[in-house]
Formats: C-alpha cells, structure tokens, sequence
C-alpha cells in the first residue's frame, strides 16, 4: 500500500471514531463547505492513489 491509501485508512477510521464518540448526541447543523471539502480531499487521495485509473 502507498500513502494515499494509507492516508485515506486513516482518515475514515478518525471519522468513525469521532461517530462512535458523538453517538446519541444531537447533530451539529450541516455545513455545505464542511461537506465539499471532506468530498474533495478524499477525491484527491483516490485519484493520487490510482483508484480512478
């Protein structure tokens, strides 16, 4: 495995820790720059790890 694949791991096990963490509780208001930021970083990493290819 190369580093985006590694990054990208890494960053979907934080974002299901912080769930696990933050389960039960209210959600916050959604953000439409959070969302397309989130969806354009782990574009990028696919990309740059050859999942588009």
């Amino acid at each position: 495995m190369n580093w985006p694949q590694v990054t990208w791991i890494a960053l979907a096990a934080a974002g299901v820790a912080i769930s696990a963490v933050k389960h039960g509780q209210p959600r916050e208001p959604f953000s439409f720059w959070t969302a397309l930021a989130a969806t354009a970083i782990s574009a990028s990493l696919l990309y740059a790890g050859g999942f588009f290819s």
